[in-house]
């Protein structure tokens, strides 16, 4: 895992690699947690506002770009965080027939939504709407730190 901030992501000068898997995270706090074959694209346009998350994109322009850390997790982040063992790993380039490095980044860009999901459940971030988390009250918590002090529009109700 790489961590990684705005400044590195729009100069392009975060360290290189096969990037699957991000969190963003102000401090300790979790924000949020995606997925994309392409992490630093993404990143990118999360902190563009070019994604399609409301939530996250109103507490990057609330608490500023700078204050925002980014981890990014690679291929073997990935498939450690998911426990494959080391048989498992020295199968994968018999099954997809390709070198091991080939095989192991194969295996993780397949494995990324599982990852995914898996850091959601056990981080509980607070701009994930979807997935189980395992704390829904540090969600609550970090929900009433964040949110009070932005502007929502209110409802319109006819």
């Amino acid at each position: 895992m790489v961590t990684t901030n705005f400044e590195q992501i729009e100069n392009d000068t975060y360290p290189d690699g096969d990037f699957y898997v991000y969190v963003f995270r102000c401090g300790e706090d979790v924000l949020y947690v995606g997925e994309s074959t392409c992490a630093p694209t993404r990143v990118w346009e999360h902190f563009r506002m070019q994604r399609s998350n409301a939530n996250l994109s109103q507490i990057i322009n609330h608490i500023g770009r700078k204050n925002i850390q980014v981890d990014m997790y690679d291929c073997v982040d990935i498939l450690d965080g998911l426990n494959f063992s080391k048989n498992r790993l020295n199968m994968l380039p018999l099954i997809y027939m390709t070198s091991y490095e080939n095989a192991i980044r194969i295996q993780a860009e397949q494995s990324r939504k599982e990852y995914e999901s898996k850091l959601i459940y056990e981080l509980s971030p607070l701009c994930n709407g979807t997935g189980r988390k395992s704390d829904p009250e540090k969600v609550r918590i970090l929900g009433s730190k964040y949110y009070p002090e932005i502007i929502i529009m209110p409802l319109v109700r006819n």
